[in-house]
């Protein structure tokens, strides 16, 4: 598995998105300059939205470009080029995408090294920045999302950064497989047990798993 033709990092002020009446950090442009990666996401970048974005879970985004020219022919009215960082993450590349990359790898991404935690989960804010109802739904549908990651090691990311493989994850969770789990909410107990068991898998989605799993509990 290999990481190739690495775009970003991919940074954002927050700008009013059209119907919804509120900011967003989904406006991102390449950085011209090394960019500082803290445990709450890269310097010069934002989460308009704290509740749903960020934090030392989802500090940042990456997303296969691989996937671009198959979103390009499906919506060719699309309002924007489909292209890498306009869908809002902060690193693009070719390459391994969600079958490979896995819940739990590490990489170093220049100087900073990131763990994968979950699947991007992603929003109607996608449709309205590509002026496509309905993309986000796609994403998640054939789980072509991408991930996101928290940071074990704060540095420096450079443009163009090359990214290393440092550990790989259980084989078992790629983040397809993760989020094939995580949509369903009818997924076996057991299963939806082992995936909770994953050490490296975000907060969130473990408190989401155990109330999953205390409702059908309850209601055996």
């Amino acid at each position: 598995m290999e990481f190739s033709d690495v775009r970003g990092p991919f940074i954002s002020e927050p700008q009013m998105l059209p119907g919804f009446g509120e900011k967003s950090g989904i406006y991102k442009v390449a950085a011209a300059e090394p960019q500082w990666l803290s445990r709450l996401g890269l310097s010069n970048d934002s989460q308009a939205n704290q509740v749903d974005h960020g934090g030392v879970d989802r500090a940042l985004c990456h997303y296969c470009a691989d996937h671009y020219p198959r979103w390009s022919e499906r919506y060719p009215d699309a309002g924007v080029a489909l292209e890498a960082g306009v869908l809002g993450e902060n690193i693009a590349s070719q390459g391994a995408d969600e079958r490979e990359v896995r819940i739990g790898d590490v990489y170093r991404i220049g100087e900073a090294l990131v763990q994968v935690t979950q699947p991007r989960q992603p929003c109607a804010k996608v449709d309205a920045r590509t002026g496509q109802p309905g993309l986000a739904r796609a994403f998640m549908q054939e789980a072509r999302m991408g991930w996101l990651y928290r940071v074990l090691e704060e540095g420096w990311i450079a443009p163009g950064p090359v990214i290393e493989v440092v550990e790989r994850g259980d084989e078992r969770w790629s983040v397809e497989a993760c989020w094939r789990v995580l949509e369903d909410r009818r997924a076996p107990l057991d299963t939806m047990a082992e995936l909770h068991g994953v050490e490296a898998l975000a907060q969130h989605w473990k408190d989401q798993l155990v109330r999953r799993m205390d409702y059908w509990r309850g209601r055996a």
